[in-house]
């Protein structure tokens, strides 16, 4: 191994010891702790006044070591160390998300549909790592009925319209274009699978919106949201994976 792994408890770690690290490094382990502990200086505020051009150092090789990991020759070696090693995830504050969901939403919605004159929206998130917050929003239209769907994923609006079953699926290419935007981390392995598949099925990418106990009634629309995600799953490594239960909505009409 290239350097001893730097200690990254609080402020205890130095950018002195890290230099030497960085420039040495040859595991992706190594790699892992290297991100997390810049990150600690930079949240923690251990930098001193007089080492900024250290710092900025510190980040570049960073960074250069992240382009060379990720371009590993082996489809096996990218997708396991862009997916599972070279993750830092921050706190997301579910609120506040879907509040900007619904906000962006609205500006979509208003466009495509030339006004909503309903004032009651449902609004559910998760967090995926890597990627940010996904968030479902549901509007009720009532002239003519219908129940209206956004999905966005990181802020942006990724699917839009109008509920006609029980299951609404974000498009495989829009999909592709905000992962492309949003996770770094996710580019090789969706370069890795294109020049591998002809068309990517959704056993490997897609994002969908399940509906239970859809009811529609002269006053309110109900039911249950799921959203079922398969975020690159390739080679037994994926970005994500799961089926999430994001509540119950009744909005009048």
């Amino acid at each position: 191994m290239g350097g001893a792994d730097p200690v990254v408890d609080g402020c205890e770690l130095k950018i002195d010891q890290l230099l030497p690290v960085v420039t040495t490094v040859q595991h992706v382990h190594q790699f892992k702790i290297i991100a997390l502990a810049l990150y600690r200086i930079v949240t923690l505020g251990c930098v001193q006044a007089e080492q900024p051009m250290k710092l900025t150092l510190a980040l570049a090789v960073a960074v250069t070591i992240a382009t060379a990991v990720l371009a590993a020759p082996s489809l096996g070696a990218v997708t396991e160390r862009a997916v599972a090693d070279v993750r830092l995830t921050t706190p997301v504050n579910l609120d506040v998300a879907a509040k900007q969901a619904e906000a962006a939403a609205a500006v979509v919605r208003t466009a495509r549909l030339g006004g909503l004159t309903s004032n009651y929206t449902w609004s559910g998130c998760i967090n995926i790592p890597a990627i940010g917050p996904v968030c479902v929003v549901l509007t009720a239209n009532p002239s003519p009925l219908s129940l209206e769907i956004d999905i966005t994923v990181d802020g942006e609006v990724v699917l839009s319209e109008t509920v006609s079953g029980n299951q609404v699926c974000v498009n495989t290419n829009d999909l592709l274009d905000v992962l492309e935007a949003v996770c770094a981390v996710c580019i090789p392995v969706i370069d890795a699978i294109k020049a591998a598949l002809k068309y990517i099925p959704a056993s490997v990418l897609s994002l969908c919106v399940d509906f239970e106990n859809l009811d529609f009634t002269s006053s309110s629309v109900s039911g249950d949201v799921y959203l079922d995600a398969t975020i690159l799953c390739w080679e037994s490594h994926c970005v994500y994976k799961g089926n999430n239960f994001l509540g119950h909505f009744n909005l009048p009409i």
